[in-house]
């Protein structure tokens, strides 16, 4: 299949409980779905830590489905005490960068943007 990469950058703060105990649970998604999961040690002066997905198109949209369903469990009723030095927001965000071959952009947008405008209003993501 076509190849991909993704950059994800989560807070500084969430990485351990995305990596589980000793790595096992990215051990897990790396098994999963085929995909190359990579932390930088460095955090970034926004304090996150760029997370780098490769691989081919399905197991990077595999792993990027299962690293979202995991930092999705922070949220979920307060179950996951939130780490010290995020003090002033009440949510999680994070932002990725998705690099999408040329020949594919045309079905990721849709007929005059139908299709991200449709996942813009869906998710509230800000898509550019």
């Amino acid at each position: 299949g076509e190849m991909a990469s993704a950059e994800l950058h989560i807070p500084a703060g969430y990485v351990g409980f995305l990596m589980g105990p000793g790595g096992h649970l990215v051990n897990t998604m790396r098994t999963e779905s085929g995909a190359t999961i990579r932390t930088a040690i460095h955090i970034e002066e926004n304090g996150c830590r760029v997370t780098t997905v490769s691989g081919t198109l399905s197991a990077v949209k595999a792993a990027v489905h299962k690293i979202s369903c995991r930092l999705d469990e922070i949220d979920l009723a307060g179950l996951v005490r939130r780490p010290k030095a995020d003090h002033a927001s009440s949510t999680l965000a994070a932002s990725a960068e998705l690099r999408i071959l040329v020949t594919l952009m045309g079905s990721l947008v849709g007929a005059g943007g139908s299709r991200i405008r449709k996942m813009r209003e869906q998710t509230g993501a800000s898509i550019n």
